[in-house]
């Protein structure tokens, strides 16, 4: 990288390739691309990290908003590619991969369809339809994937904030031959992901069944009951193992002042 500062406008670049990544533009773009040295420190983010001023060069690259602006939308991919760069078939590459389902203030979903798999940012209440056989729902903000693998359907959910909170999903599902669209409500069944807190806070539950069917008996009930039981006895064996671990430090910490004390008191030259 050139020790000069240099700023670089981009107008609708296809890629941008930097130490490895590459940074592809799903839609047009304008975006500015910065290679200058740069001096802070890592403790204004995180305060268990040294105030020592560090300094480097560092790569930065923006998508450019413009003023003010109002229902505009953008979208990239960034990636670490398995084989030889080759920018010709870059597009093809992604664009063949890669499925952009929803881009909106209220959601946004993306899926992969060599992995199967869909993530998905509900900033609210909301649905999204992932395929013309399956549409989920939630009943607040949170973040979800969907992994469909082969006769199983795979669902994590999480919670930005890392609070404990209990988030429900609605999974809707019908067979390719059903015809018709989902209702707006009431499309399916309502699972309670009962996401934990504590120092478990912010930890992803998932759940596992066979193609979800459109209702679901005891087994993922129990195998959500399970998860949970285990995790919260997990959590009180942490609690009691914190306990144990300070009632140790204690005695230990007595013995030595115990051991001191007489050390001190049998001092050689020390009056009987």
């Amino acid at each position: 990288m050139p020790s000069e500062n240099r700023s670089h406008p981009l107008k609708n670049p296809s890629w941008v390739t930097h130490d490895g990544i590459i940074y592809y533009f799903c839609e047009s773009t304008i975006a500015t691309l910065q290679n200058d040295t740069r001096t802070g420190n890592w403790w204004h983010i995180n305060h268990s990290f040294p105030k020592d001023e560090i300094t480097k060069d560092v790569f930065t690259l923006c998508i450019e908003h413009g003023s003010n602006p109002v229902n505009d939308h953008y979208s990239y991919i960034v990636s670490i590619p398995e084989n030889k760069f080759n920018p010709r078939s870059l597009g093809k590459t992604y664009k063949g991969t890669i499925e952009l389902i929803a881009n909106t203030d209220q959601i946004q979903a993306v899926y992969n369809k060599d992995l199967h798999i869909s993530g998905i940012v509900f900033y609210e209440q909301g649905s999204v339809q992932l395929s013309k056989t399956l549409k989920i729902g939630v009943d607040r903000k949170c973040l979800v994937m969907v992994r469909e693998d082969g006769d199983f359907t795979e669902i994590s959910v999480s919670n930005p904030e890392n609070k404990q909170c209990t988030v429900n999903v609605t999974v809707g599902r019908k067979t390719a031959s059903d015809r018709g669209s989902f209702p707006k409500s009431g499309f399916g069944t309502v699972i309670p992901f009962d996401l934990p807190g504590g120092i478990y806070a912010g930890k992803t539950l998932t759940l596992r069944e066979r193609e979800f069917p459109m209702h679901f008996g005891n087994k993922i009930l129990a195998e959500r009951d399970q998860q949970t039981n285990a995790e919260n006895c997990a959590q009180e064996r942490d609690q009691e193992d914190l306990k144990k671990a300070g009632s140790l430090l204690e005695l230990q910490d007595k013995n030595r002042r115990h051991h001191k004390n007489r050390a001190a008191y049998n001092y050689p030259g020390r009056g009987s």
